[in-house]
């Protein structure tokens, strides 16, 4: 009995083990953990040094060029011509773009191709069916659960208009890096319309040098088309610059919110489309509390403007489709579309949705922890991909020397010096501040691992101003330099071993910089 037992031992021990290995509870996959940093790189002597570009061919191709079925436009169209036409990043900017219009017909499409091809003899073409308008919708106040309330497209004045259109997406896919490029968007029907040519820049793939223009706050609104003269003028002045550094000029715009005075206003948005420069440049946004507002005289039950919903700059700018993130149990979950992320000449740059805890659009609705995953998800995914990071968002970060009350300071720099972030963007407040490197909330020598926080100034407004520091240069506190409020922007020079920030007002001159070198990370 003993032997058969002695026999039978490793027998019962195999199926104690497999039971065991069935019953076990499986640990979900965990997001990857982030990178390690070992400190900072020294800044080189000469930053803007000019550095040879990606010379990769494009195969001319793109994802798609299958035409779809013509059917016949919906009742109640309202608008009657292609319009608000714009360019904006892809997941990967060397070899993606998302394109965005708005069309009166259903089905349309967009052929781009390289700008040495003005005939478009040789442009790829992406077939499209528009998408009715999504701006009607009834939902509930978030600070009154009794009461229903109809947003939409609205006149201005309070009154929904119904205006009625189909917007418009599409991935552009296959492009040849660091290459100038032109497009253009049509619609097919009984009378088919052609829109005038854009144009876009893609980024490098190996990294190396650009430049992109920074504003925020125009503010734009219907019947005045002063504001978006501002635009022009500061993109100007710092194309003026760089050419005087014998640099090339701005490869793309970013803008951190309040593009409008008033979302929900149709005709706001058609004068922020008046911008020219739209057919000049890739346009990265995100969602400022104007943007987010239903009408101007609207007021929720606190008496507050209310922050409504991102659904009509949705509608109306474009967004990748990178808003996905692996959560806690292991399964992709995804933010509102105003939270992206894109890869532009080895920079990781992330836009955060700020106003997104405050939307009384349930859909759009996001807490701030949610945002932190997605942020922790995004880095540790993009691993070995970027040599620099710059988060960006509306709302902002410092007035003066102090975290600005409503702002994110507290709640994001944690994450901020665990990624490793080179620059955090903010606007809303209409001042310019700009901190030392901070991490963990003090100031930190430029060699070590540190995050400088700019608070934009806004562009709304006349003549730009002169910008003076209200600091003395002792280096006290966490700010080196307030200049107050002020009109003016910023443009940015990345190199393969530094970022360089300059800020710009009056006559074009600059009145800050701040220069920050590469950090080490893990894969460089």
């Amino acid at each position: 009995m003993k032997k058969i037992f002695l026999f039978l031992l490793p027998l019962l021990f195999a199926i104690a083990f497999i039971s065991c290995q069935k019953e076990a509870p499986q640990t979900p996959e965990q997001p990857p953990a982030g990178p390690t940093l070992t400190g900072q790189s020294t800044i080189p002597d000469n930053p803007l040094a000019v550095e040879t570009s990606d010379t990769t061919p494009w195969n001319g191709s793109a994802s798609s060029n299958e035409e779809i079925a013509d059917e016949a436009p919906a009742d109640g169209i309202t608008i009657s011509k292609l319009q608000l036409i714009s360019i904006g990043p892809g997941a990967d900017c060397s070899t993606e773009m998302t394109a965005n219009w708005h069309s009166p017909l259903p089905v349309n499409y967009i052929e781009f191709t390289t700008a040495d091809d003005t005939s478009f003899a040789k442009a790829a073409k992406v077939w499209v069916k528009g998408e009715l308008t999504k701006g009607n919708f009834t939902d509930t106040d978030a600070k009154d659960n009794t009461k229903q309330k109809k947003y939409g497209w609205n006149n201005g004045s309070g009154q929904l208009d119904n205006t009625k259109f189909y917007f418009c997406k599409a991935d552009l896919k296959q492009l040849k890096p660091n290459t100038d490029y032109i497009y253009r968007v049509g619609t097919k029907g009984s009378s088919p319309e052609v829109s005038d040519t854009f144009k876009f820049k893609t980024a490098g793939r190996k990294g190396g040098q650009f430049s992109f223009f920074w504003a925020s706050d125009l503010h734009t609104p219907s019947g005045s088309s002063s504001y978006t003269k501002r635009i022009s003028e500061l993109i100007g002045f710092a194309n003026a610059n760089l050419k005087k550094a014998e640099l090339p000029e701005i490869d793309y715009v970013l803008f951190s919110g309040d593009l409008v005075e008033a979302g929900a206003v149709y005709q706001d948005w058609l004068y922020w489309d008046a911008i020219p420069e739209h057919k000049d440049y890739m346009w990265a946004t995100c969602t400022g509390n104007h943007d987010y507002y239903w009408y101007n005289g609207y007021r929720n039950s606190s008496g507050d403007k209310a922050r409504v919903s991102p659904r009509w700059q949705y509608e109306c700018t474009a967004f990748p489709s990178t808003n996905h993130y692996t959560a806690s149990d292991g399964k992709v979950a995804s933010l509102p579309p105003s939270n992206y992320w894109y890869l532009y000449n080895r920079v990781l740059f992330i836009g955060i949705d700020s106003m997104s805890e405050e939307s009384v659009d349930s859909e759009y609705n996001e807490s701030i922890s949610n945002q932190k995953k997605w942020f922790k998800d995004v880095v540790a995914k993009n691993e070995g991909k970027y040599d620099y990071i710059i988060a960006f968002q509306h709302y902002p970060y410092f007035e003066g020397n102090q975290p600005v009350e409503w702002g994110p300071y507290d709640k994001w720099r944690s994450v901020f010096d665990a990624a490793g972030v080179d620059f955090a963007l903010g606007s809303d407040s209409h001042e310019y501040a700009r901190s030392f490197e901070l991490n963990k909330n003090k100031k930190i020598a430029s060699d070590k691992n540190g995050t400088v926080y700019v608070t934009s100034p806004m562009t709304e407004g006349s003549s730009l101003d002169g910008i003076s520091n209200e600091y003395s240069k002792s280096g006290s506190g966490r700010c080196e330099f307030y200049g107050g409020g002020c009109k003016g922007g910023c443009y940015f020079v990345v190199n393969s071993n530094s970022i360089t920030m300059y800020l710009i007002g009056a006559q074009g001159r600059i009145f800050d910089q701040k220069t920050v070198g590469k950090k080490k990370r893990a894969w460089n």
